[in-house]
Formats: structure tokens, sequence, C-alpha cells
């Protein structure tokens, strides 16, 4: 009797363990486990290797907003030179609005799709960016298109990454 006992209990007692034990190697399968990626809400993610000087030919940026939308702040100064010496400059400066949406139930995709645009006073270029859309990873400090431009959360960067450049 005290054998079977013993058995019962040592069987209780390896189920018990080898629960928590799958439990603790869960891939994420479930929801309950999985911790999810998030965005911050109203912060910029600003493209890693802008430069916030006046003299900068690229500075983009997204941010996102908790109603499923959000922008896409884009300035790009380029210049030309036409005959004569003389210099001819392109600025595309504007803000794509848009909607977008988690491609995933890990919220660790996101897929943004134009809405609308607003181009900046300094914008001499007008470009159509109708069809615009961007697929990016996410995380709660940096994103990351296909391209695999990689974005940074402001607070993020320079709190976190004081002294990283390119």
């Amino acid at each position: 009797m005290k054998k079977r006992l013993f058995a019962a209990v040592t069987v209780l007692v390896m189920s018990v363990l080898a629960a928590f034990c799958m439990l603790g190697c869960n891939s994420g399968g479930s929801d309950t486990l999985r911790t999810y990626s998030s965005l911050k809400m109203k912060e910029k993610y600003v493209r890693l290797d802008d430069d916030s000087s006046p003299s900068t030919s690229l500075q983009v940026s997204y941010t996102f907003y908790s109603n499923g939308t959000g922008e896409y702040d884009y300035f790009n100064k380029s210049y030309s030179y036409t005959g004569g010496g003389n210099t001819t400059y392109n600025i595309s400066s504007y803000i794509i609005k848009f909607k977008y949406t988690y491609c995933d139930k890990d919220k660790e995709g996101i897929a943004c799709f134009y809405d609308s645009i607003e181009y900046k006073d300094n914008d001499n270029q007008h470009s159509d960016k109708s069809d615009w859309y961007s697929i990016l990873t996410v995380s709660e400090n940096i994103l990351m298109n296909m391209g695999g431009t990689v974005y940074v959360r402001e607070g993020y960067k320079d709190k976190e990454l004081p002294n990283f450049t390119l």
C-alpha cells in the first residue's frame, strides 16, 4: 500500500513539474504568455542615419496614434548644377497621413496605407504619393522597413544610444 501511495504521489509531482517545464519552454504560442510588441503612441521614430542639422538633405520619421492613424514626415533637399554655375534646389517636404493595421496577432508587423498628404511651404516638387504604403517590423523602440532602413524612437535614441553614429 505504501508503495502504491508513494508511486501515485511521485507521478503527481512529476506531472506538475512537467507541466511547469512545458510552460517555461513555451515558444509564445499561448496568448496569455506572450508579451506583445507595442508602438509608443505620439512619439517620433526617426530614421537612424538622420541628422537634425539645418543642412541635412534627408530627414524621415513616423508617428503613430492610438486611433489607427499616423504620419510619415519626409524632407529631402537635393541640388543640381545648371549652366553658368547656377544651382537648382529640389525640395520634397511633406507629411503623409496614413492608416495602419497590424499584420499578425503578435503585433510584430504593421502595414501603413496612404490616406492624404500635406505639402509643406518649402516643397517645390509636389510629387504624387497616392500609391504610398509601408510595411514595418515593430517594437517599442525600433521600426525597420522591408528595405532594412531602421527608425529609432527619439527618446530611446537620445537616452540609450547617445554615442551611436553611422
